[in-house]
């Protein structure tokens, strides 16, 4: 059977706005897969992390798996710091 990924993001994205939490999960496995859709571990955090906030167990696994797969957050630096892009000091003085 031949299969339609965006008959079926189409289908969960129904479900999702009536409140079905699997359809959350399910949503989050086709982001985090990329399946029919440009795999986005974000995405796929997202709908786990919705999911797994309505006790769907599957959303649990799938949003600690997905933790593990992302890299670490970027923090800013302020300015003056070590690759921050500016320098401290460095203006001319007239």
């Amino acid at each position: 059977m031949a299969q339609d990924y965006a008959e079926a993001m189409k289908w969960y994205r129904r479900a999702v706005e009536q409140g079905y939490a699997l359809a959350q999960n399910n949503l989050g496995g086709i982001y985090a897969n990329g399946l029919g859709v440009r795999q986005n571990n974000v995405q796929a955090y997202m709908w786990a992390t919705l999911a797994a906030s309505q006790n769907v167990e599957l959303g649990v696994k799938g949003k600690d798996f997905l933790v593990k797969k992302m890299p670490p957050p970027k923090s800013p630096k302020p300015n003056g710091w070590p690759g921050s892009g500016s320098r401290r000091g460095s203006e001319k003085k007239r």
